[in-house]
């Protein structure tokens, strides 16, 4: 689950897929409503932005690419990119505070990009297990603020 400014975005498991769901809070705590963002996702996990506007997810589990849905105001819609390509892991995307940038794991290193998926830069040549979920997002932070 991640918290956005006034609402909560959560993966629902639905058979072999997941649907984006946003939980609208209302300033009393209670449940406003409920919308389904995006359906038939094959999600691990995911990012979004604090103004809810970008969104950058793992597809599928065998193998991986990063997509992210980014909100069309003219259309009123959220657009869907792939940002990377091939049959390895990419995963546990992080969304910079500016929505600028992502970090993400591959081939047990860390990497970023900006968002709209170009400049890949490697940031550690380490080898690290960075699928532990709770140390790879204080790394990711710590070099999102850093770099």
């Amino acid at each position: 689950m991640v918290l956005g400014w006034k609402s909560y975005y959560y993966l629902l498991e639905n058979e072999s897929t997941q649907d984006l769901i946003k939980m609208e809070i209302s300033s009393n705590g209670s449940v406003n409503g409920l919308q389904v963002i995006q359906a038939g996702l094959q999600a691990r996990g995911f990012s979004i932005t604090s103004d809810s506007r970008k969104l950058c997810y793992t597809k599928n589990i065998n193998f991986s690419n990063l997509w992210s849905f980014t909100y069309n105001e003219r259309k009123n819609l959220f657009e869907s990119k792939k940002l990377t390509e091939g049959t390895s892991l990419f995963a546990n995307p992080e969304i910079s505070p500016d929505g600028n940038e992502i970090v993400f794991s591959h081939n047990e290193n860390i990497f970023k990009m900006t968002s709209n998926g170009d400049s890949i830069k490697q940031l550690t040549f380490l080898k690290l297990l960075v699928e532990v979920q709770v140390g790879i997002l204080m790394v990711r932070k710590l070099l999102l603020l850093v770099d």
